[in-house]
């Protein structure tokens, strides 16, 4: 994003978590400040519809620049059939950003932690794809 974004500043696209992906919904308060919303719904043979809903609030390191250095936390909540189903768990992450094609197409990469309890702990690895309207 360049020097002269003017805010709020909405992206839309996709968020890909290992294994899943979904739409993901990011709003930049300003040059810092974020939130990112995401829904990934899966379909398995053993028990019909699964899923991951969450919300994060992103802190950038740098400032505006087309490569983007971030930190993310917050929580998501699990439903369907899976083992250990409608669970909230909480996500911190820490991931770069690549303006490409243009200023107001973003790729992200992320790595980091998650944790439902004190028996589920364990990485986490994504990433995705917005563009900014």
């Amino acid at each position: 994003m360049s020097q002269t974004e003017t805010y709020p500043k909405y992206g839309f696209g996709a968020q890909f978590i290992s294994p899943s992906g979904g739409l993901s919904s990011r709003v930049w308060l300003n040059s810092r400040f974020g939130f990112e919303g995401n829904a990934i719904v899966w379909s398995s043979p053993f028990t019909n519809v699964d899923g991951t809903a969450s919300l994060r609030l992103l802190y950038k390191l740098t400032g505006d620049s087309r490569v983007d250095f971030y930190v993310a936390g917050g929580g998501a909540y699990n439903f369907g059939g899976f083992s250990d189903s409608n669970q909230f768990s909480g996500v911190g992450t820490g991931g770069i950003s690549v303006e490409a094609f243009s200023e107001n197409f973003v790729l992200n990469l992320e790595f980091g932690m998650q944790v439902q309890s004190a028996q589920r702990f364990g990485m986490t690895f994504g990433s995705g794809f917005h563009y900014y309207f």
